[in-house]
């Protein structure tokens, strides 16, 4: 040791045989993924993660490719080295803003959608995406925890946050506002939301757009725009109920012929399937009885068996919930004397009835989705709730093409 206290490191040093380099003190190097220097852990720096996810959601992938990408591929890319790396809670939440933004201008969200819904996971109504700003703290415990057990043997009594428990949180943090109250059944049936991790490339980038915006229940109504202020809530077309979402799509006369178009569009896929299997399909077919006339939509005879499919599409709401309409469809098309008619026009001993009840939102109810898949598969099932929301932007759509619906600078294609 020098007498001044300082300490001269040799230029060169060589250990076994092995030549070691000398550090500079703005040096850095990296070990298991981590950087360091000759000071210790090198601070996180957010500026690599902000410009990945910018160039992937900016990029011309398909939204939902996007979607995939950000949530398997982008983000768990980071996550050792955010995990590792001092990165403060204040950093983390940066980073959380950065990626709203870029998801709501890619997949055109509007800006009063809840967070939750972002951060949701996918079989409970959301798009799965991590939150950093929680997430990150609490894997950094759990490795910690485990640390400090392998090696000193001392065990916290404190219960370690499992990914479930996580999921869990963020799906009631959604299901907990008004936009996605609608969905707290969602994970009930896994087709529901199964087409938002599904994409083919083929749809229209518009139709995903419109899907997802009716999902989460962001179409931009009177009643959603002038949510908290005064201002005009009535329908356009002169009706006496307020513009909601539910109205437009659900009850309003001007979009009945697209609401007729989604109805077919779901029932295509069920007759097309059985036609296929080369099984016997009647569709529509006039049923008289004594003062009334039915009309199922599918009648299917598969293996001595005739089954009735018939298609709702409705709300879930708490005055009108979907077991009602299963119900009522049940006993509408389950009565004994309608069986016997059908017994006689398919020649069949047996007759079921199977309700295929579904929101306009594309959650099935799981009565219904029980029934129909001892009948057709389940990615039959994925392919109607996509096609329902699918079917609710173009309604949407077409109620904003209506004249009377929109103002003269306002576009006549409906944009969503």
């Amino acid at each position: 040791m020098p007498k001044d206290g300082r300490l001269v490191i040799p230029r060169d040093m060589c250990i076994e045989g092995t030549d070691i380099p000398r550090a500079s003190p703005d040096s850095t190097w990296k070990y298991l993924g981590v950087l360091f220097t000759p000071y210790g852990l090198l601070s996180g720096s957010v500026g690599g993660i902000i410009q990945s996810v910018n160039k992937l959601m900016y990029s011309r992938m398909t939204p939902l490719r996007k979607l995939v990408s950000l949530r398997s591929y982008v983000m768990p890319s980071y996550i050792h080295r955010l995990v590792l790396t001092d990165f403060k809670t204040k950093m983390l939440r940066s980073v959380d803003v950065a990626i709203r933004r870029a998801i709501r201008v890619a997949l055109r969200i509007p800006h009063d959608t809840p967070n939750a819904y972002l951060y949701a996971p996918i079989a409970d109504g959301g798009l799965g995406v991590m939150e950093l700003a929680t997430a990150i703290p609490e894997l950094r415990e759990a490795r910690v925890r485990r640390a400090r057990c392998a090696l000193f043997g001392v065990q916290d009594e404190t219960p370690e946050v499992t990914r479930v428990e996580r999921s869990r949180k963020r799906a009631e943090k959604w299901h907990g506002t008004a936009d996605g109250r609608h969905m707290r059944t969602a994970r009930k049936v896994t087709e529901s939301t199964a087409w938002v991790k599904a994409d083919d490339g083929k749809v229209p980038r518009w139709r995903t757009l419109a899907a997802i915006k009716t999902q989460c229940n962001g179409i931009p109504t009177r009643a959603r725009m002038t949510r908290g202020r005064n201002g005009v809530t009535s329908c356009r077309n002169g009706c006496s109920a307020r513009e909601t979402a539910n109205h437009i799509i659900q009850m309003c006369p001007v979009t009945r012929r697209a609401r007729c178009r989604r109805h077919n569009c779901v029932c295509t896929l069920f007759s097309g399937y059985a036609q296929r299997k080369g099984w016997t399909v009647m569709a529509e077919t006039i049923i008289n009885l004594d003062g009334s006339r039915l009309k199922p939509d599918l009648i299917i005879v598969r293996n001595d068996v005739a089954y009735i499919i018939d298609v709702a599409i409705t709300c879930n709401e708490d005055t009108y919930p979907m077991g009602r309409v299963f119900n009522n469809k049940m006993d509408k098309y389950g009565a004994t004397t309608v069986k016997e008619v059908i017994m006689e026009l398919t020649g069949m001993q047996r007759v079921e009835m199977v309700p295929a009840i579904l929101t306009w939102r594309g959650l099935w109810l799981e009565k219904s989705a029980k029934m129909l898949k001892r009948l057709v598969p389940s990615f039959i099932l994925e392919w109607a709730s996509r096609r329902t929301v699918d079917g609710s932007g173009y309604i949407w759509a077409a109620y904003m093409r209506n004249e009377r619906s929109r103002a003269r600078t306002e576009p006549s294609q409906g944009q969503l």
